[in-house]
């Protein structure tokens, strides 16, 4: 199971809580959520504190993007 929370959400972007287990198809709810704000071109954090487990699946889709943007 897997809860995704809006902790924060201000002018500058939003803090989004993950908590639980993050696996296969969830991976797609994650990036539902985050493609909310960011298509707004507001900025976004992860509170990954309270996820307790992530696949292979949520692994690439949280840092996948993050090499991308690093390397620009």
């Amino acid at each position: 199971m897997l809860r995704i929370s809006e902790i924060e959400l201000n002018g500058d972007g939003a803090t989004l809580r993950l908590e639980g287990r993050l696996v296969g198809t969830l991976a797609v709810e994650v990036e539902r959520a985050c493609e909310k704000h960011l298509s707004k071109g507001h900025g976004l954090r992860l509170d990954l504190a309270d996820l307790s487990f992530a696949d292979r699946a949520a692994i690439a889709l949280l840092v996948i993007p993050s090499l991308a943007l690093a390397a620009d």
